[in-house]
């Protein structure tokens, strides 16, 4: 049982291209972030904002609730409930993301068209955040993260830290911003130890007024520890303040030099404090695609 544990926690971390355990830090939580390529660092202003970039939340001037449901590659299904608020000032943020994946089966050893059963995964995050200015246009913030994991019926728990900063460079709304993802640890999942997926992210958001719109282009390049490098784009259009067309480009997303993911897209529609999201990004070599509906209320 130990070695089918072993091989599935290496097949699903190499399903998002990567080799570190926890997969779900890495896969995004919300449609609008999704329809924009994950291009999310310096807009995270949101109720989604202690996932993405917890300084985000010191420049709300609002309260803010997202609710996220998604069904990711190889059937795994998420769902998040993020919440933020701030004065402009200061800002708080609570989210709670959980994914799983079932009807895993396992064998033993020796080979057999019929398993021995079915078992899951699940993996819980978590999440509390602050944010405060520092100076004019200069915000800080942090998010506090507890996780769980549990495959079959071995389990394993730990903390993490996001540390964040989002700079308004200029008056024209040009912003950026740097976070740092998942500096922590967790406990051995049975003699297995777990490696959090540690990123370095740095990212722009530029608003222009063009063509009757608002246009919002933002920019990702993101590092995790001995991978390579990835460079997240996203472009958006409000029209109206009410409809929002989202694309999104990604890069380096590879398994043995075949390409897995590039392009994403999304629509959005808002009105009277509401908003509707929908993503969408599809994925190359049978893994399937990936669906997002984000739900959102301001007040």
């Amino acid at each position: 049982m130990k070695k089918q544990l072993i091989v599935f926690i290496v097949l699903f971390a190499a399903l998002n291209s990567h080799g570190s355990g926890f997969p779900s830090l890495k896969m995004g939580v919300d449609a609008r972030s999704g329809g924009l390529g994950m291009a999310y660092t310096a807009i995270s202003c949101d109720g989604s904002g202690g996932f993405w970039n917890p300084a985000g939340l010191a420049t709300m001037e609002h309260h803010d609730m997202v609710l996220s449901m998604y069904r990711w590659i190889q059937g795994a299904r998420s769902e998040f409930l993020g919440f933020g608020s701030g004065n402009g000032t200061a800002g708080i943020g609570v989210y709670l993301f959980h994914t799983q994946v079932t009807d895993l089966e396992y064998r033993l050893d020796v080979p057999s068209d019929d398993p021995l059963g079915t078992f899951s995964d699940h993996e819980i995050v978590l999440g509390l955040s602050y944010a405060r200015a520092i100076k004019k246009q200069l915000t800080l913030g942090m998010t506090l993260k507890g996780l769980y994991q549990k495959i079959f019926t071995d389990e394993a728990t730990g903390l993490a830290v996001d540390i964040g900063v989002l700079w308004e460079m200029w008056e024209n709304g040009l912003r950026t911003g740097i976070v740092v993802q998942n500096l922590g640890r967790t406990s051995k999942l049975q003699e297995t130890s777990i490696s959090l997926p540690l990123t370095l992210k740095a990212g722009l958001a530029w608003p222009l007024n063009a063509l009757g719109g608002i246009w919002t282009l933002t920019a990702d390049g993101l590092k995790e520890r001995d991978f390579p490098f990835h460079l997240h784009t996203g472009m958006e259009y409000l029209w109206g303040g009410m409809i929002a067309g989202r694309l999104g480009y990604q890069t380096g997303y590879t398994i043995d030099s075949i390409k897995t993911r590039d392009i994403t897209a999304g629509l959005g529609i808002i009105w009277s404090g509401y908003r509707l999201d929908y993503s969408y990004m599809p994925f190359y070599s049978d893994l399937g695609d990936v669906h997002r509906l984000s739900f959102s209320v301001q007040w």
